[in-house]
């Protein structure tokens, strides 16, 4: 098979897919979301991986099929997943601004610049409370309130296609 792509064309993967959270407690149920780039009849079937090593000299995989739990079939389509994609949540909990609070984020930056790329931030009417956001510089946070702004970075460059847990804390009364 001979495989012809266009110059920044990007590759497609023939199946893709990922769960609602990343780890479930056993009798939790969770949600599956697959693209199947040629569509057509697909399978699913639960295992599980106990140990994920494909070294060759090493222990090796460790798979129990769980298929007598959960077994399906279902008619796959595409999908297009869109790279760069974003969320606004527009009435979020309430939240006092002059109390203490820490923001989380997962990421896995694909592609990382010189300027920073916002992860998270909150805003209000009067403007931006807070913004957490990283380059390959690393990560930074600025956090604005009347008496003025303040911003903390890290030192520690970041490197892509690499898991961070960025968190920041903020006590604006200290």
């Amino acid at each position: 098979m001979r495989m012809t792509v266009k110059k920044n064309t990007p590759v497609e993967l023939p199946i893709k897919g990922y769960l609602d959270r990343f780890s479930h407690r056993p009798g939790e149920t969770f949600r599956a979301y697959v693209s199947a780039r040629e569509g057509g009849r697909c399978s699913a079937r639960l295992v599980r991986v106990s140990g994920g090593d494909p070294n060759p000299v090493g222990p090796g995989m460790k798979v129990t099929d769980l298929s007598q739990t959960f077994a399906i079939e279902f008619d796959g389509r595409r999908q297009p997943i869109q790279l760069g994609s974003y969320g606004v949540v527009s009435h979020g909990p309430p939240r006092l601004t002059h109390r203490p609070c820490t923001w989380s984020v997962l990421v896995w930056p694909g592609i990382l610049g010189a300027d920073p790329a916002v992860l998270i931030s909150e805003e209000s009417p009067q403007g931006p409370l807070f913004a957490l956001a990283i380059s390959r510089d690393g990560a930074r946070a600025t956090y604005s309130t009347v008496q003025g702004q303040v911003t903390v970075a890290t030192s520690a460059p970041l490197r892509e296609k690499q898991w961070y847990r960025i968190w920041t804390s903020c006590d604006p009364e200290s």
